[in-house]
């Protein structure tokens, strides 16, 4: 027989009141035993108690809410003592304050080569190194002191270029003024070699995401998160172009690729999902667009996810984006099936006047609603409006949250805006990208 432990014992009581709020956001856990007998073993349920001597799975469960330090996400996975207790460390780590003096320097190298008949060929080899030297750290699951970490890099970028023009495809109702098709198959393959520094608590890390991280590492800005990886990432664009307004014009296009992993750095995946982007502006007043990524392993880190977007400006004042995003299975994220709507008019020359909306129809839940009007100041634009955001925690299962928002965006400059407010997500969908 094995001592009943909780890992509830190792907490204060704002850290448990913490985490006890985190799960309570949770609807569902479920463990199922096989079989019965007396004693106790390592495996822990969701309240942290612990369950008898049996064969206990925990299936899809997820022990925090998306926005948070993931303790447990690997679906089908018991929980052991040992789990228990690593995943408490990170816990600990995300809770306590990280401090530390940080020099970063990265260097890279590259000799573009183009070759074959009307250079159709491109290569793009590429080598680099640098150095992050840590100093007086503090926080994370071990005393670092100070430490530094070596990088290493190689890899190289190879794509060819195919095209096929047809100057008598015309329609005007969905703005084809002739047709050029250009198809580009790439191949981007990196090898990082970056030592791992236990127990850091990092600063400049990755944030859960469905989307593919880059594999580039004058990209890669999740600094203290830099890992060993040795990924080639493989695909295929096709590019439709028209004439317009005298000059040249995307019309449609589509880019298909996946990844392969012989070192992942984040899972243990040979390979990634399969992604599609795809995008359609036929005319001005109308664009579509569909990001989408479909499980081709066997991996419990392969998932889908579909997202569409849609925006229509039927006049000169007015325009209206509608979306949906659909996501099943992920390991870290709930499954959701959300709708999003952001409604744009124009007064007159000088007012307008906004509205945004975000649907959850897995739980029925309006979850976002802003309102805002808008005032042309010449070089800037200032909002001036209030949201309701609506949230599935507190005792009946939602709270709503309220608040104003106050913003200063610069014409010239529309990423460089001055929010005072306290809304992170001012838009509704998505924040500033």
């Amino acid at each position: 027989m094995r001592r009943a432990w909780s890992y509830r014992d190792k907490l204060s009581d704002n850290e448990r009141a913490t985490l006890q709020s985190k799960i309570a956001q949770q609807e569902n856990y479920l463990s199922t035993a096989y079989g019965a007998n007396g004693g106790t073993t390592g495996l822990l349920d969701a309240d942290g108690n612990a369950l008898p001597s049996t064969t206990t799975a925990l299936a899809g469960t997820t022990l925090v809410s998306n926005d948070a330090a993931v303790i447990r996400s690997v679906p089908k996975q018991l929980l052991t003592r040992d789990d228990v207790e690593n995943d408490l460390e990170l816990l600990q780590a995300e809770l306590n304050e990280n401090k530390f003096l940080r020099a970063h320097t990265y260097h890279e190298f590259l000799y573009p080569i183009s070759f074959g008949q009307g250079d159709w060929i491109n290569f793009v080899p590429r080598i680099g190194g640098g150095v992050t030297y840590y100093n007086d750290v503090e926080g994370g699951t071990s005393n670092v002191g100070n430490d530094t970490r070596p990088i290493f890099a190689a890899g190289f970028d190879l794509s060819a270029k195919f095209s096929k023009t047809w100057e008598d495809v015309q329609n005007r109702r969905i703005g084809l003024d002739g047709l050029r098709h250009i198809i580009q198959p790439y191949l981007n393959y990196s090898y990082v070699e970056a030592d791992t520094i236990e127990g850091l608590g990092s600063i400049d890390r990755l944030t859960p995401s469905t989307r593919p991280r880059p594999i580039d590492v004058p990209f890669f800005t999740a600094i203290d998160d830099l890992k060993s990886w040795n990924i080639a990432r493989i695909g295929v664009r096709n590019l439709f172009q028209t004439k317009r307004d005298g000059g040249t014009h995307n019309y449609a296009g589509i880019n298909t690729y996946l990844d392969l992993f012989m070192e992942d750095p984040e899972f243990d995946r040979d390979v990634s999902n399969l992604y599609n982007d795809l995008f359609w502006a036929p005319l001005p007043w109308l664009a579509l667009s569909i990001d989408s990524q479909l499980p081709i392993g066997s991996s419990d880190y392969n998932f889908t996810e579909v997202n569409s977007n849609i925006t229509w400006m039927p006049t000169k004042t007015f325009s209206w984006s509608l979306g949906h995003q659909l996501l099943t299975d992920n390991p870290i994220f709930v499954d959701s099936s959300l709708i999003y709507s952001r409604i744009y008019t124009k007064i007159n020359s000088n007012w307008g006047f906004s509205m945004n909306h975000i649907y959850e129809m897995e739980d029925s839940t309006l979850q976002y609603q802003s309102y805002s009007i808008h005032r042309d100041l010449a070089s800037w634009t200032m909002s001036v409006g209030g949201l309701i955001r609506e949230n599935q925690s507190g005792k009946d299962g939602k709270t709503n949250e309220y608040g104003l928002v106050l913003s200063l965006t610069l014409k010239d400059f529309p990423q460089v805006s001055i929010p005072l407010d306290l809304d992170p997500n001012p838009t509704g969908q998505g924040g500033r990208e």
